[in-house]
C-alpha cells in the first residue's frame, strides 16, 4: 500500500500544477454591466454624424476627424483627463486648420477640458475660431481680466457675419488648478448660446435675431490664447494687445459638433469624459 501511495502522489501534484495553470482568475469587474450614462456607454456614442473636429492629443496634434495636421507653436505633451493633453504657456499655443464643415456650421457645441492656474498679465484664450480681418473671431472664449486667485471670470464672443454677439462675464468658484470641462453651445433655430461647467448649465443667452451662424474667413483654430496674440497675428485688424496674454495650463478633449446637444447630452459627454470613455 505504501509503494501505491507513493507513486500517485507525483500524479497529484502534476494534476494541480495542471489545474493552476489553466485557471483564469476570478475579475469580478468582467462581469460588471457596462456604465451607462444618459443613455450612452461611450462618448463616441454621442452625435457621431455631427461631430466635425476632434482633438484628443494622444500622441499628436492632428483633428482626427479630417485627419488635418496642427501648427505647434511651442506646447509639449502631458498628462490629460483622458489620456494626454497640450501644456500651454507664455507664447505657447496650438494653430489647427479648420475643416469646411467647421466653416460652414451654422450651429455648434464646442466641448473641451482645461487644467490652469491664475494668469493676472491679462485674458487667456482657450478655444478660439480666427476670423482674419476683423478685432475679434468668429468663435472666441477666454478668461477675461479682472479674476482673483479664488474666481475665474469667462467669456464668449460669437461673430456672425458682420454681427458680435457677446456673453455676459460668468463668474466661477475655486476653478484654478484642477481639471474642468468648459461647453458651450449655440442653437440657430432659438438663436441662443448656452455655457456649461462640468456638465452642468451655467446659463443661456439668447441674441434676438441672430439666426444661422455665418463665419467669414474662418482660416485659423487657436487653441491657448486669443487671435491677435499669435505670432504673427491671426488677423490683419490688430497685433498683440497688452491687456490679453495665454493661457498657462493645460488643454485636452476638444470636441467640435454641427449642432446645439441637449443639457442631457452635454451632461452625459462630460460624465463618460470624466471616466475615461
Amino acid at each position: 500500500m505504501r509503494r501505491m501511495q507513493n507513486t500517485w502522489l507525483p500524479l497529484l501534484a502534476v494534476s494541480v500544477l495542471m489545474f493552476s495553470s489553466c485557471y483564469k482568475q476570478f475579475d469580478p469587474e468582467s462581469y460588471a454591466p457596462d456604465l451607462v450614462i444618459g443613455g450612452y456607454t461611450s462618448t463616441s456614442e454621442i452625435a457621431p454624424e455631427n461631430m466635425v473636429a476632434y482633438w484628443g492629443f494622444n500622441g499628436n496634434l492632428n483633428d482626427s476627424i479630417s485627419g488635418a495636421a496642427a501648427t505647434n507653436v511651442g506646447t509639449t505633451l502631458t498628462g490629460g483627463i483622458k489620456g494626454q493633453a497640450i501644456q500651454c504657456g507664455q507664447d505657447v499655443y496650438v494653430l489647427a486648420t479648420p475643416s469646411e464643415e467647421v466653416q460652414n456650421m451654422t450651429s455648434f457645441t464646442i466641448s473641451y477640458w482645461v487644467n490652469t492656474p491664475f494668469n493676472p498679465d491679462g485674458i487667456m484664450g482657450t478655444v478660439n475660431l480666427n476670423h482674419a480681418s476683423r478685432f475679434w473671431g468668429n468663435i472666441n472664449m477666454f478668461f477675461e481680466n479682472g479674476a482673483s486667485e479664488t474666481v475665474a471670470k469667462f467669456k464668449y464672443i460669437l461673430t456672425s457675419n458682420t454681427t458680435e454677439a457677446g456673453s455676459d462675464v460668468y463668474e466661477l468658484q475655486n476653478f484654478w488648478g484642477t481639471w474642468n470641462n468648459m461647453t458651450l453651445t449655440y442653437n440657430e433655430g432659438s438663436s441662443t448660446a448656452t455655457l456649461y461647467v462640468n456638465g452642468s448649465r451655467i446659463q443661456a443667452k439668447t441674441f434676438a435675431g441672430l439666426g444661422p451662424l455665418h463665419f467669414n474667413e474662418a482660416t485659423t483654430w487657436i487653441f491657448g490664447t486669443a487671435q491677435f496674440q499669435t505670432d504673427p497675428s491671426s488677423t490683419s485688424a490688430t497685433g498683440k494687445q497688452d491687456w490679453a496674454s495665454y493661457l498657462l495650463g493645460a488643454l485636452d478633449e476638444i470636441r467640435v459638433y454641427n449642432v446645439a446637444l441637449s443639457d442631457a447630452d452635454v451632461n452625459a459627454l462630460v460624465k463618460l469624459e470624466a471616466r475615461g470613455k
